[in-house]
């Protein structure tokens, strides 16, 4: 490693525009289906929890596979576009994304966000609003009392009670969104890590991946300091989106959809400025995942051995295995995020980084 810190992000930079004149057809027809999915998310909201983890994750992999093919200095063409939208379906990417696991943690969060407005919500107006009192009280009655048309009614009448409906749902929504495109954004890591460890399967190739960051001392400070740009984007981009939306329809439902319209349309035409520093990312801490790697297997091999539920033939087999993997790794150690024609005058020190 050299001893010189080296900027992650502005090297990402460099490699951004030294290969965005390369890949921006492709790019041109990830926004053009961007922009079609998020137009059916602000007529029909609700379509938007299906196209956008099924559609617009899998055009967000092709797009970085297309990416890494580019950059080894191979054309890109349609035909391999389409080539890497099915490998989303297939070994070993299958499950980089870890999709349904990271849509279901986003959706408890936003239930746990939900209830902790709400209750705050209710606190404040119960305290402050007699109209919010008296309806509360309406409505308590008219459960007690099994009445429950008349609560709907209610619920759907009352000013008060509907205002605080639309807080802990906008809240919902919101969380549920911003969840997810943070577990993305972590996940987005992962396909660099399978492309390397092909034989393992989705288990072990994530095991490995957290497990590796984990060991990874310094992972999460390149992490944050090269993306924060893409965050703040992300939020004014949703702010914007939102208010847009909510000017022509008073819809919360629609103009969360146009606030997530408005993250994706700012941020698609930097998605290959994240690719590259998801690839600096992995190949300077690829250390950590080998050495993670080969603990597991380590683990793994001895709980085998003591339980006897392998042949001494093929403990031995796994045993040359973790030697050559070791011996890889010492020939072969990984190199500072500083390659690929990135320019050594976006070099910097801590102290620059820090400004």
């Amino acid at each position: 490693m050299a001893n010189k810190s080296i900027s992650l992000a502005k090297t990402a930079w460099s490699l951004y525009r030294k290969e965005i004149g390369k890949i921006w057809p492709t790019g041109l027809n990830v926004f053009f289906v961007t922009i079609g999915f998020l137009t059916i998310g602000i007529w029909l909201p609700t379509s938007l929890y299906f196209t956008l983890p099924l559609i617009g994750m899998n055009f967000f992999f092709a797009y970085q596979l297309s990416l890494a093919y580019v950059r080894k200095g191979n054309a890109m063409a349609n035909r391999q576009f389409v080539h890497f939208l099915g490998a989303y379906y297939r070994m070993p990417f299958y499950g980089s994304y870890r999709i349904l696991r990271n849509a279901f943690l986003s959706f408890l969060y936003s239930i746990v966000a939900g209830l902790v407005v709400g209750f705050i919500y209710f606190g404040i107006a119960d305290a402050l609003s007699p109209a919010f009192q008296q309806d509360w009280a309406t409505l308590l009655d008219y459960y007690t009392a099994n009445q429950m048309t008349e609560a709907y009614n209610l619920l759907a009448a009352s000013g008060p009670l509907m205002a605080m409906q639309n807080a802990v749902a906008l809240t919902e929504m919101i969380t549920l969104f911003f969840a997810f495109m943070s577990y993305m954004s972590f996940y987005g890591l992962n396909p660099y890590l399978r492309s390397v460890i092909m034989g393992a399967s989705p288990r072990v190739s994530n095991s490995i991946f957290v497990g590796g960051v984990r060991q990874a001392k310094g992972f999460w400070g390149d992490y944050f300091k090269a993306l924060w740009l893409l965050f703040v984007i992300a939020i004014l981009g949703f702010g914007v989106g939102f208010a847009v939306t909510f000017i022509f329809d008073p819809n919360y439902s629609r103009a969360v959809s146009g606030g997530v319209a408005g993250t994706l349309i700012l941020l698609t035409p930097l998605f290959p400025y994240y690719f590259e520093v998801a690839g600096l990312l992995m190949e300077k801490y690829r250390q950590a995942f080998s050495d993670y790697s080969i603990n597991l297997a380590q683990r793994t091999l001895k709980q085998l051995e003591d339980a006897k539920q392998m042949s001494e033939e093929e403990a031995e087999e796994i045993k040359k295995s973790i030697d050559e993997a070791q011996k890889k790794e010492k020939e072969n150690p990984p190199l500072p995020p500083l390659d690929d024609g990135a320019d050594e005058h976006d070099d910097d020190d801590d102290s620059d980084q820090s400004k």
